[in-house]
């Protein structure tokens, strides 16, 4: 894997070979592109890209970033990669990286040939209300305890306090990245899912809770072509934990950028 830094100042991983497909890796807040590692190594015969979006991990650089930078840094990612090649770009986003990938195949469908959407918030959702309020409420706080609040609440108590202490405080340090990144999140409508026409896997755990089962059905019921597939027991971070599964919905949206037609729609378990 190579390691670079764009004149933007997104640190990437890149691994390039002859293939004809793409993969590039978007993660959630909080997160760092490394989580993909072990997925990514898992596929073959496809090239890919993992980066740390901007103000996360090792990528530094300007303001504070909101939604709509996070969106322009990842269109950037993908034209460079189309001018390097004619072939398949597949998106991968998990959790909030999901919306941003939704988001550029809506606003740049010429840079997009197939996503993987796993457990992404639709924060105009009327389910997501309770969410996107204390998403608002969150903005208040200090962005430090804003930062704590939420890796408890997605890796645990436990896991939280079990990490070394210089990595929890890089991750406190995030917080007002992770505080501008939700709020500017839940604006009303980001995009149409009407202007989505790749193909999209949509990936969740059989263990997700509600609101999480009722935005993937309303993707599947919205997108134009979509296909559900569901990752037994798993925790919303099964990109990291899960890498061999989440690998399995990886390879299924490379096969249909490869192919382009419209495929059954129906929920197949790993």
């Amino acid at each position: 894997m190579e390691r670079s830094t764009t004149a933007s100042g997104l640190f990437c991983g890149t691994r390039l070979t002859s293939s004809v497909v793409t993969v590039v890796f978007v993660h959630g807040a909080m997160d760092r592109g490394a989580a993909f590692l072990r997925c990514a190594r898992n596929l073959s015969g496809v090239s890919w890209i993992v980066y740390d979006r901007r103000g996360y991990g090792r990528s530094h650089g300007g303001e504070t970033p909101t939604f709509d930078t996070h969106l322009d840094d990842l269109i950037d990612v993908l034209e460079e990669q189309r001018q390097r090649t004619d072939g398949s770009l597949v998106v991968v986003g998990h959790s909030v990286g999901g919306t941003l990938a939704l988001a550029a195949a809506a606003a740049r469908p010429d840079l997009v040939d197939s996503l993987v959407v796993h457990e992404c918030p639709i924060p105009w959702m009327p389910w997501s209300s309770s969410r996107v309020n204390t998403l608002r409420d969150g903005a208040t706080e200090a962005p430090d305890v804003s930062a704590e609040r939420f890796m408890r609440s997605i890796i645990g108590d436990a896991a939280w306090e079990a990490l070394p202490s210089a990595t929890r405080t890089q991750r406190l340090g995030e917080g007002s990245v992770l505080q501008s990144e939700l709020v500017s999140e839940s604006a009303p409508h980001l995009f149409e899912l009407a202007d989505v026409a790749c193909p999209v896997v949509l990936g969740r755990s059989t263990d997700a809770p509600v609101h999480r089962v009722a935005t993937t059905s309303h993707l599947d019921a919205q997108l134009a072509r979509s296909e559900v597939m569901l990752i037994e027991n798993a925790p919303h971070g099964a990109h990291s934990v899960r890498p061999d599964d989440f690998a399995q919905l990886v390879n299924r949206s490379c096969e249909l950028a490869r192919a382009d037609v419209r495929h059954p729609i129906h929920p197949r378990s790993l």
